[in-house]
């Protein structure tokens, strides 16, 4: 912060300096020099402290000491005044500092128009500070949260001796230097006593200390708890350890048990005495060692064998399968026995043989169970009375069906008729089942969340999973791993989720899966090598993920398999399994073409199919018959309708027509659905519209193309898409150069790689017109603002009088103020177009351009900002461009944006043709020259995670010295928002509210609209980003500003009807977005 201020100071100085220099008197005055010999000193925070530092000077000179608002008391400077040469001065801190801050104040030194400034800090007072002196902990321990005060990095000691029973778990920051909190997890006490423990908090010499003091344990512990005796009489010595007095409470009833004697030594020793078991049935007794004074206790459980017993090895059977099966139970006896069948389970229990034996299994057969679950019972009983019984509870369909839908947020299910009744489950929406049996799940597209439980791989009679565009979620390879035991599982779609994690390997398990679908997930790591011994897999979709490694060798070798395996991170090179599979050139797009690169096949693999389509007269075409007549053949697919196909097809139509002579042709395709009346006649126009007449224009007879590609093989897909607009090349052979998922606007300079230049490159030789100023508006309302409009990449030939260079200006100007505000506010703007001559009419490269401007990652893009500024200085009576904003536009055809701004209230926007299309190249300028330039407004679309504090602290620092980013902020406090004045305004109920989400950050700053200018720049401007530029240009025009003019000058927007510009989600995500704005402080 320090810096800064000295900074902004020299700033200031530095301008002040610069315009007394552009007075040019004459002749010039000599200029006094003052320094010093230090700029900075640093005191330590006691006072009574003194230093020393040289004034040079070739003149008087004064001092003055300030602290930015009055003059310090704890500083002194002496002398405070000297003549010509080197003097010393002497600094003294008075006073201590006694806060927890650094202090900061400032000495001037002044001569003549000469100054010069040396920065005093005293430290400040360090200090550690725990809360509260001791803490008495329970016997039971846990969480021990301590604050600490401190402005100081410090460490925490717990000495060794207390180290086993106190541990240091975490520590948070509160806001500033006030407090931490410091968490500590304490053990359980011990049964040897009260402890004491010690936290020792220091820094050098600084420390603070905790006492931490805990009680005792109490307690009673049985060593064994539980003893099972033979039916024979004997002793039993029971060892427990206890440090209360106690009483031993015998069981009522159980005489057969009684205490025999009690030895107090370190564990007490207690034995009982146990009688005969005569009975023939088992027997138990429970005896309770009691605390005298409190319900602290323990008890010990004897069990005593029957004379004669039968013992069920497992007599509780939980989780049995619903199907029917056989079930096998252990029994161990020494008596002939019989069954007798409890309740009602003998009506889907029976018995298929009964053989006793002192060892035997027994096995029953279970009937299926295609309702909830259900429990029976099954006595075993000898001759002689002794018994035991087995319980067993079966699953049932129903109940597992049920765990699911619980799981899945049943309740919220668009459809879920029948789930839970008493119909059969076959009834149950989305279930096909043969009889009792559930076979087949189909519940896509359903609004699905949650997980699927473990329960779920208990149907083991499933063949199919059909969950797909649901909002499911869980980490994949546990899922796979937990569903790998149902053998019969045939289909396994579970696409358009939020799963994550790895394929298991355990899938290769699935030994009778067919179709393996998880494509558009959050799936990571490699395709398991072993899922090419799936013999039964014939399509495999994993497309539109983060898988990374290698394609497996072997994946689609034995079955002509349909694998796509597009939009992921994987690398080549392609398996010979795939490139000699019959499917091969029909999977190829769903293969090569990964998240943002293209794995090539070798040559001979790539070819495009030449099959049969139509064009545009519905008469049949092939491929070939253009591909073969060109050196390399652009394969454009595009979209009517599509605002993103009207920008690109301008570059390709461009293209064409530049390189046509040196060998470059063009297919163009389209989808048609023939029977929506007008379609085709609206394809035709287009195509004539744009220039498309050296195309081949062909149709997608009957198909659409998503954003991943058709899925569907037919005659008329050939040519492969990710979406509109999607570009290829391909060469004279038809194999693929340059695949679709590579950045399409490098499109140009790949072509002009393999062709050269165009056949004649235009460079201008007349620069008679070159700075020639036409004013395309005068301000008629105020001062005036001025707006500046240049161009870079226009030759010569361009600057006609109503020429190109004047068109491309005048368009500019009626998109600023086709737009509210400004478009009320227009009488208040001065518009001038100077022109600028360009030896080359393209951007880039290697040519030559007045300004240089280029593109940078995404939609970036530079120039020479100082050549700018000496253009814009041309118009009449500007001597410096504060307050000014100027719009350079780029004579090409991308769809990028980027404003630069000044402290100066300045700025310089950059903004292609975009496409060549006026309407979206308005849409940018909108964005760049009226969101950015006029109303300094943030960016509200968002892609990066959360924003971090430092970047916060700067952007608040910016609204509070400048008024920028007034359409964010950092809170989303109805009360505290920048924006807070609409939300109670009852005018604006509906259209002003708060969304998280912007300045390119997704978390932590929030926006007053779902969708505005600034948000995808095809919309309205939000009603805060109204206000901002109308405050603007009021106070820049020379009018005050209040929020009730404005409200009345709102109500234009308000009583409206909002036309909408916004375009479909599937083009937005698409593209990236303009740049943000970049920050440049005025030289």
């Amino acid at each position: 912060m320090n810096a800064r201020r000295i900074c902004s100071l020299l700033l200031l100085f530095s301008i002040f300096q610069s315009c007394s220099e552009e007075q040019k008197i004459q002749p010039p005055t000599p200029t006094p020099k003052v320094t010093t010999s230090a700029g900075e000193i640093s005191f330590p925070e006691n006072g009574a402290s003194n230093s020393v530092f040289t004034v040079t000077s070739d003149g008087p000179w004064s001092l003055s000491v300030t602290d930015t608002k009055s003059v310090p008391s704890w500083c002194r400077a002496e002398p405070s005044s000297g003549g010509k040469g080197s003097v010393q001065v002497t600094v003294t801190i008075t006073e201590p500092n006694d806060s927890y801050d650094d202090r900061i104040a400032y000495i001037k030194i002044v001569s003549g128009s000469s100054s010069s400034f040396v920065t005093i800090t005293q430290k400040k007072k360090d200090a550690i500070i725990v809360t509260r002196e001791k803490v008495e902990i329970g016997e039971d321990g846990g969480a021990l949260n301590v604050e600490v005060k401190s402005n100081i990095e410090y460490s925490v000691t717990v000495p060794e001796e207390f180290s086993g029973w106190i541990k240091r778990a975490a520590s948070s920051n509160t806001k500033g230097l006030v407090s931490k909190n410091e968490t500590f997890t304490i053990s359980p006490g011990s049964m040897e006593g009260a402890r004491e423990g010690l936290i020792i908090f220091g820094s050098g010499m600084l420390k603070d200390t905790l006492h931490v003091y805990q009680s005792c344990k109490r307690a009673i512990i049985l060593t064994q708890s539980e003893y099972n005796l033979s039916s024979d009489a004997g002793f039993i010595t029971v060892e427990l350890k206890s440090n209360l007095e106690y009483n031993v409470i015998m069981p009522a009833g159980a005489e057969w048990i009684r205490l025999s004697e009690t030895k107090a030594l370190v564990l007490d020793k207690i034995t009982f005495s146990i009688d005969k078991n005569s009975d023939f049935s088992r027997r138990e007794a429970s005896v309770i060692f009691k605390d005298k004074n409190s319900d602290i206790s323990d008890t010990l459980r004897v069990f005593q064998s029957q004379k004669n017993a039968i013992i069920i090895g497992d007599s509780n059977l939980e989780g049995v399968s619903y199907e029917l099966g056989q079930l096998k139970v252990g029994v161990r006896t020494n008596v002939d026995f019989s069954y007798e069948f409890l309740e009602n389970s003998s009506e889907w229990i029976s018995v298929s043989q009964t053989k006793a034996l002192k060892d035997t299994v027994i096995t029953f057969q279970l009937k299926t169970n295609g309702g909830f679950n259900r429990k029976g019972a099954v006595r075993f009983v000898s001759k002689d009375g002794v018994s035991d019984t087995l319980n067993i509870v079966q699953d049932g369909v129903k109940s597992i069906l049920m765990d699911f839908y619980n799981s899945t947020g049943g309740s919220s299910w668009l459809k879920k008729d029948n789930w839970g009744s008493s119909s059969p489950v076959g009834d149950w929406y989305g279930v096909d089942a043969s009889g009792d049996i559930p076979v087949s799940i189909f519940l896509y597209n359903n609004n699905l969340t949650g997980t699927i439980p473990e329960s779920f791989s208990k149907l083991v009679s499933i063949r199919t999973i059909s969950l797909f565009g649901n909002r499911l979620s869980g980490d994949m390879e546990r899922l796979i791993n937990n569903l790998s035991d149902m053998k019969k599982l045939s289909m396994l779609v579970l696409y358009t989720n939020n799963f994550y994690g790895h394929i298991s390997a355990s899938v290769e398990n699935f030994e009778n899966l067919e179709r393996l679908s998880l494509q558009r997930n959050n799936l990571s790591g490699e395709i398991p090598a072993g899922i090419n011994k799936l013999k039964n897999l014939t399509q495999i979709e994993l497309y539109d993920n983060s898988l990374t490694g290698s394609i497996p060798e072997g994946i689609g070798g034995d079955n002509p398999v349909s694998v796509l395996l597009n939009k992921n991170k994987l690398k080549g090179p392609i398996p010979n399994s795939l490139l000699r599979n019959p499917n091969w050139q029909r999977m190829m797009d769903y293969i090569i073409y990964q998240d943002g690169y293209t794995i090539y096949p070798p040559k001979g693999y790539s070819r495009v199919r030449n099959i049969e389509s139509r064009d545009l007269s519905l008469q049949p075409f092939k491929a070939y018959d253009v591909i073969s007549n060109y050196s390399y053949t652009i394969l454009y697919s595009y979209g009517y309708s599509c605002p993103y196909s009207d920008e690109f097809t301008g570059i390709v139509v461009d293209l064409v027509n530049k390189y046509r002579s040196k060998g470059l042709g063009a297919i163009s395709y389209h989808a048609c659905i023939l029977s929506e009346p007008g379609m085709l006649q609206k394809i035709s126009e287009y195509t004539q519209r744009k220039g498309m007449g050296n195309f081949a224009n062909l149709l997608h007879e009957g198909k659409y193309i998503d954003n991943y590609g058709s899925t569907q093989w037919t005659d008329s897909y050939f040519l492969g898409s990710s979406g509109t607009p999607s570009v290829m090349v391909v060469n004279k052979e038809g194999e693929l150069v340059f695949g679709y998922s590579e950045d399409m606007y490098k499109l140009p300079e790949f072509i002009k790689g393999v062709l050269g230049d165009p056949s004649e490159r235009y460079r201008s030789s007349d620069f008679s017109k070159d700075g020639e100023v036409v004013t395309l508006q005068k301000a008629s309302v105020g001062k005036g603002i001025n707006i500046t409009i240049l161009g870079d990449g226009f030759a010569d030939r361009d600057m006609a009088n109503n020429g190109k260079y004047e068109t491309r200006a005048r368009e500019a100007m009626e998109a600023i103020f086709s737009v509210e505000p400004a478009k009320s506010l227009r009488s208040r703007f001065n518009v001038y177009c100077i022109k600028a001559v360009s030896i080359d009419e393209t951007i880039g490269g290697n040519y030559e351009t007045v300004f240089s401007s280029k593109y940078g990652d995404g939609s970036f893009i530079s120039g020479s900002l100082s050549k700018i500024e000496e253009y814009a200085l041309k118009i009449p009576g500007a001597e410096k461009i504060d307050n000014m904003v100027i719009l350079t536009i780029l004579n090409d055809p991308k769809h990028a944006g980027t404003c630069y701004y000044y402290t100066g209230n300045s700025s310089i926007c950059f903004c292609p043709t975009v496409g060549f299309d006026k309407t979206y190249f308005s849409q940018v300028v909108m964005h760049e020259v009226v969101g950015h330039g006029v109303g300094k407004l943030a960016d509200e679309y968002y892609y990066y995670g959360t924003i971090a504090p430092s970047e916060l602290d700067v952007y608040v620092s910016d609204y509070q010295k400048y008024g920028w980013w007034a359409n964010v902020d950092f809170t989303n406090d109805p009360a505290k928002v920048k924006w807070k004045a609409f939300l109670s305004n009852p005018l604006y109920t509906g259209k002003v509210g708060i969304f998280e989400g912007g300045f390119t950050f997704q978390l932590g700053v929030y926006r007053p609209s779902q969708t505005s200018i600034m948000q995808d720049y095809s919309y309205e401007f939000n009603a805060p980003s109204r206000a901002a530029i109308y405050k603007r240009v009021m106070e820049l025009s020379g009018e005050g500003y209040s929020f009730e003019k404005f409200l009345e000058y709102d109500a234009v927007n308000r009583n409206a009807s909002n036309a909408s510009l916004t375009k479909s989600p599937l083009f937005l995500k698409k593209y990236v977005n303009l740049s943000p704005p970049v920050v440049i402080s005025r030289r």
